[in-house]
């Protein structure tokens, strides 16, 4: 295994319950050293980050996680370890997105840069990866910015899906899919496999149309989906 991913979005509640329990240290105890934040609480000891395989970190960034912004810049700071704020996405298993829960990526970028100023380190022109990535200027480490919400980057977008049971998808937020295992089990052979991949890629839309008001969300969540 060469990388490892680890997704935090869906760890708010222990964020929130370490930055209390800090904030009550700290009104009792002024001056002294309370626990450590939150994102080093939780991911800090994680054997996956202690490996030596390339490790991202993941952030989903909704209202009230976004507060956590500066924490996660600083793990990346201080652990040389990847991480990728994400746009909030309708793709939640409990189908609670709201245009109003999306934290927009220039918000959280501007939050950081007031902290630790950010300079660009990739170009769309040339890099087809769904996240922008930001170094800081006094080269500690870097960030990236994944603004699928509010600045989509559809057209540059080279991605195709596996899921679990089979299923080519050729945008997160597709509602039909290709599926593979089906045409295995039917008797096909590899060409057959490449010509449903080519058919696939040449049916991606141009757009996948959040900001559209006839959008549908699709009937896969991102848990379901695999990502």
């Amino acid at each position: 295994m060469t990388k490892t991913s680890l997704s935090a979005d869906a760890l708010g509640p222990v964020f929130a319950r370490l930055s209390e329990a800090n904030a009550r240290f700290a009104a009792r105890y002024p001056g002294q050293h309370a626990y450590r934040q939150p994102v080093h609480t939780v991911y800090g000891g994680a054997h996956l980050f202690k490996a030596d395989a390339a490790r991202k970190l993941g952030d989903v960034a909704a209202r009230a996680l976004d507060l956590y912004a500066p924490d996660f810049a600083a793990f990346a700071r201080e652990t040389g370890r990847t991480v990728r704020f994400i746009e909030f996405m309708p793709l939640d298993a409990g189908e609670a997105w709201e245009r109003s829960r999306v934290v927009p990526g220039e918000e959280i970028l501007a939050r950081i840069h007031s902290v630790w100023p950010l300079e660009p380190a990739s170009d769309r022109g040339i890099d087809a990866a769904p996240a922008d990535r930001y170094r800081f200027v006094d080269g500690r480490g870097e960030i990236g910015m994944i603004t699928s919400v509010t600045r989509a980057f559809c057209g540059s977008c080279n991605r195709l899906r596996l899921t679990a049971d089979g299923a080519i998808r050729n945008c997160l937020f597709a509602n039909n899919e290709a599926s593979v295992r089906d045409l295995l089990r039917s008797g096909a052979d590899d060409a057959d496999v490449a010509r449903l991949i080519r058919e696939t890629v040449w049916a991606k839309r141009a757009g996948h149309g959040i900001n559209d008001p006839a959008f549908l969300r699709p009937a896969r969540s991102m848990s379901m989906i695999g990502g």
